[in-house]
């Protein structure tokens, strides 16, 4: 056998020796390095609810006048319309009055919805109460929706003087309990009999 190849050997292991045992140390971190953990991590993101509603167009006034149709006790308007965008579910559309109605009136709200539950003709004769006008909207558009209205007369009122009263609609998400409110103005009277 040849010397020369047996001399070559043991340093041929020295050096392997050498290179797994600073390869082991690299891989191990020294004193103040950062260090990486491996993990997961869960991120959640959140959306703010949106609810916003544009009212355009105005009732004409509710106008009674008794002497073009004897015996008429009702007048009702549907010019008045709404736009709405919401991204939450059930969202709740509530109406009312800034003061009560005269004695022997009675004024109601109707809103259509495609995307919830209208209640129909709501009575907001009272005032300062808020009424349900649709229920359970889903997310979505609403885009021109009529708002309509109705005013009854009883017969004991044979005249009244023009007066106004401002409607407020409110959409309220019943989960974070945000809301939006628009205002619309309404305008009424009665013409006596000549």
């Amino acid at each position: 056998m040849d010397r020369s190849r047996r001399a070559y050997a043991p340093l041929a292991a020295t050096a392997l020796l050498m290179v797994l045992v600073a390869g082991t140390a690299a891989s191990q971190s020294a004193p103040g390095s950062r260090v990486l953990a491996t993990g997961s991590h869960t991120v959640r993101l959140g959306v703010a609810p949106i609810m916003v509603m544009a009212v355009s167009g105005n009732p004409m006034p509710l106008l009674l006048d008794r002497n073009m149709v004897a015996g008429r006790t009702t007048v009702s308007d549907e010019s008045t319309f709404y736009n709405l965008t919401s991204n939450v579910d059930n969202v709740l559309i509530e109406v009312s009055l800034d003061r009560p109605m005269p004695r022997g009136t009675r004024l109601s709200v109707s809103l259509a919805s495609t995307l919830g539950r209208s209640s129909g003709w709501v009575n907001v004769t009272r005032g300062g109460r808020e009424v349900a006008a649709v229920t359970g909207m889903s997310r979505g558009l609403e885009n021109g929706q009529t708002i309509s209205f109705k005013l009854e007369v009883g017969p004991q009122v044979k005249e009244l003087d023009f007066e106004d009263r401002l409607l407020t609609i409110t959409l309220t998400d019943p989960v974070s309990r945000q809301s939006h409110t628009a205002y619309q103005s309404v305008q009424f009277g009665v013409m006596s009999a000549l």
